[in-house]
């Protein structure tokens, strides 16, 4: 598995306006990776105009990447 495989995957379930959105997010700085493993990314989500911020995790199924 790698990170290519990855990126297909997720991209297969989100809309190309939700992956701009999160790419948007990440390059204004309004989301912050904490950690990150073969099958998880834990990630911070600042809210705009707030002063709070969202945890966020996105697990993979390793199995269905690796066979798909």
């Amino acid at each position: 598995m790698n990170i290519k495989q990855i990126k297909e995957k997720i991209a297969s379930f989100v809309s190309p306006e939700e992956l701009a959105h999160g790419e948007i997010l990440f390059n204004n700085c309004d989301c912050q990776i904490l950690s990150q493993s073969a099958v998880s990314i834990d990630f911070l989500i600042n809210i705009s105009g707030e002063n709070e911020s969202v945890e966020y995790v996105l697990l993979f199924d390793v199995e269905e990447i690796r066979n798909s």
